[in-house]
């Protein structure tokens, strides 16, 4: 009877899952540690043979592409100095540009030193071939930095105080010196002439610039040379002072030093271009070397790029030969594990397709699933584990169900916040009056957050007091009422904030030291006070107060925030347009007023009406046409109004037909018309007559200013007033007595 027990045991060993799939992994394991070992023995093989190369030819590769790129970075900073020293400082451009670019050279040839000697230790004669590419460069990038050198320094001698250019605009600033007091205004001009086309030559080194600069100079001497002894005397000459009144003659101008300037200016001028020139031949230098450096390190990089190859085509030769070996020994290992993975799939095959329907139906929805499974420990295992899963899935999703549903109700909450902000944005486009606007606001922040009361205080002229200007509760309403103020800086969580000029929350008044305890207000548990802020400046305070404790989250906070910046901004425009409108409104009265002011005047010195008939075109009486005017005749009148003042009237008889709307609308526009046309000609008239005198009294003045003898100046005063106001005699008499002295 106890036979079999001890056969049983091994045989459950043997048939259960474990033990068959360590037997079958087991053997398939030894069979992948064979060819493991195959294949170790080829890739050692091969990493012997390629590694080396192929290391050396990668890293050959990265040193040229950053060759390449150091040599590029001194470029752009070559570029940023030749664009910049003027602007920037020639001492500024060069500690910021020109060691960067001297610092990216000098790592270029570090890396062309490291490639030399990769080179040389390399054991592929082919990349020897490169050792000629990085010789040809070292050259190279000395005379690109060489020739750089070259333009620093004449950059710098142009540059500096005492270089060409200070020197250049010294010596013209000496001579307009010299030539501005002189009586020939040519020799002003031809200097202002010279100091612009110098300009133009400095910031563009136009050839045509410095043409203009010889032939200005060339003026300027034969000027200098051919002027008349009263333009450019020999030595000194005393001019008038024009600043002085009447002129004394005090200025001392030495001329003959005008010769001499404008020498030495041509001379600085001609080291200047020659400076100039050098500049250019080097900076072409350096740029045609730089075609050569990225042809030789382009050269290199492609050096590297068939050592990389050939060491590639090697690996896959040496690849070859181990695919042989290992399609034989992975045959024998893929029959043996073919056999071994049929057996293992009829046991474990059939519960796995059970667990995958299941699986499915899950992934469809239904969550009430459950497996049965019996068999090896392993399946029954699992099987409990998957029914484990599918409790815990039908737990998470009712979760998820709830969370998603909280967080909608969150966003529908942001989202009437955010319509709320939208809403302040629209009513501060179509609301003019600032009153209503904040009340609108008031009210809405109330509506849309479900808040107990939303207080809007504006500060005083003086910002000494917040005065209650709209609230959303009965009890603000009763503040209102009170007018309801508090201290700035003093009073309650508002009289603070106006001073911090940020944000101030207490979440639960009670533990709250500047809370304000209001009487109008006793349901209020929590209060936010936000200030209303333009341009750093607070004009007002947004207060909003709410039944519960700890009513205002961070993301309330926000929200609070924008819509407070939008009643600030909405509050500004407001009064800026009613400031508009009030401005608008003074000078348009003011307008009017002018306008009446002048047309009265002008009107009082001629009466302008005429009168037109088929006939002719003739004056108008003072009494127009009522005096013609028959039994049958219709009128139509249209005032002539200009700036809402009536400067006279357009009147229209005729004894055919009444006047239709049509007709006397028409009357109307042709007198607007005419009111703009008789105001621009009475302005034309105005100008013409102010255009007259302004002419009669320089004419008059410079007859009086072509002598200094007092009898001439007398006499030609007289013959100007008898010419000028048409007299038959005219009398100026000068008189000094003792009634006339003025004392000190």
């Amino acid at each position: 009877m106890t036979s079999p027990e001890p056969s049983s045991k091994p045989n459950r060993i043997i048939g259960s899952i474990r033990s068959q799939l360590v037997f079958g992994f087991g053997l398939i394991l030894v069979l992948a540690l064979v060819i493991a070992l195959i294949g170790y023995q080829s890739l050692q093989s091969l990493q012997k043979s390629v590694q080396t190369t192929l290391d050396e030819s990668n890293r050959i590769r990265e040193l040229s592409l950053e060759i390449k790129t150091e040599f590029l970075q001194a470029r752009q900073a070559e570029s940023n100095f030749l664009a910049s020293w003027r602007s920037l400082g020639f001492e500024t451009a060069q500690d910021k540009y020109v060691s960067t670019n001297e610092l990216h050279l000098e790592q270029a040839r570090s890396k062309l030193n490291e490639i030399d000697s990769l080179v040389q230790n390399s054991g592929d004669p082919e990349l020897q071939l490169i050792l000629e590419d990085t010789a040809s460069l070292v050259p190279l990038l000395d005379t690109y930095e060489s020739a750089f050198q070259a333009v620093v320094t004449d950059i710098e001698e142009r540059s500096r105080p005492d270089g060409q250019e200070n020197t250049l605009n010294t010596k013209l600033n000496e001579l307009e010196a010299i030539v501005s007091p002189l009586p020939n205004p040519e020799f002003h001009q031809l200097v202002l002439k010279i100091r612009a086309n110098e300009q133009s030559y400095l910031n563009t080194g136009q050839q045509q610039y410095y043409d203009n600069l010889r032939l200005l100079i060339l003026e300027f001497t034969d000027l200098v040379q051919n002027s008349s002894q009263v333009d450019l005397p020999e030595e000194i000459v005393a001019i008038p002072d024009p600043a002085s009144d009447p002129p004394e003659e005090t200025v001392q101008i030495p001329v003959l030093e005008l010769l001499d300037l404008i020498g030495i200016y041509q001379d600085h001028l001609i080291e200047l271009v020659a400076l100039e020139g050098n500049i250019e031949i080097n900076t072409a230098v350096f740029r045609e070397v730089t075609v050569d450096i990225n042809q030789v390190t382009s050269d290199i990089l492609r050096g590297g790029d068939a050592g990389f190859t050939r060491a590639r085509d090697q690996l896959q030769t040496v690849s070859d030969q181990s695919r042989l070996a290992l399609i034989v020994v992975s045959a024998l290992a893929l029959g043996l594990g073919s056999l071994a993975a049929f057996v293992l799939a009829r046991r474990i095959i059939g519960p796995l397709n059970q667990l995958s329907d299941t699986a499915q139906r899950l992934g469809q929805g239904d969550l009430t699933q459950s497996v049965q499974i019996t068999g090896g420990t392993e399946l029954v295992t699992l099987a409990n584990s998957f029914n484990t899963m599918t409790a815990q899935l039908r737990d998470l999703v009712g979760s998820l169900e709830q969370r998603v549903s909280e967080r909608t109700e969150d966003l529908e909450y942001r989202a009437v916040q955010l319509q709320a902000a939208a809403q302040v944005a629209q009513d501060a486009l179509t609301i003019q009056d600032v009153r209503t606007l904040l009340t609108n606001v008031a009210n809405l922040i109330t509506e849309r957050f479900n808040y107990y009361h939303t207080g809007i205080f504006l500060l005083d002229d003086k910002k000494e007091y917040a005065i209650l200007q709209a609230a959303s509760s009965e009890g603000g309403q009763q503040m209102l009422k009170k007018g309801h103020q508090l201290r700035v800086g003093r009073e309650g969580i508002v009289g603070t904030t106006a001073v911090a000029r940020r944000p101030h929350i207490a979440l639960d008044v009670g533990k709250d030291a500047i809370f304000f305890d209001n009487p109008d207000l006793p349901q209020t548990r929590s209060e936010i006070a936000l200030p209303l802020l333009i341009n750093e400046d607070v004009i007002g305070i947004l207060d909003i107060q709410s039944t519960e404790s700890q009513a205002f989250a961070q993301q309330d906070v926000e929200i609070l925030l924008t819509l407070a910046n939008q009643v600030a901004l909405a509050i500004q425009n407001a009064r800026l347009r009613e400031e508009a409108q009030v401005n608008i409104a003074q000078l348009e009265a003011f307008a009017a007023e002018q306008t009446r002011s002048v047309w009265r005047e002008h009107l009082e010195k001629k009466s302008h009406g005429f009168l037109y008939t088929p006939l002719e075109i003739k004056p108008l009486a003072s009494e127009g046409l009522s005096e013609s005017i028959g039994k049958d005749d219709e009128l139509s009148d249209s005032p002539i109004i200009l700036r809402g003042r009536k400067i006279g009237n357009i009147s229209l008889k005729r004894s055919t037909r009444k006047w239709t709307q049509k007709e006397q609308a028409l009357a109307s526009e042709v007198a607007d018309q005419v009111a703009l046309a008789v105001e621009n000609s009475r302005l034309v008239n105005e100008t013409r007559e102010q255009a007259y005198r302004d002419q009669l009294i320089t004419q008059f003045s410079s007859r009086l200013r072509e002598t200094l003898d007092m009898d001439t100046v007398v006499k030609t005063a007289l013959e100007e007033m008898k010419k000028t106001f048409g007299l038959d005699e005219a009398e100026v008499r000068l008189n000094i007595s003792d009634e006339n002295r003025i004392e000190d």
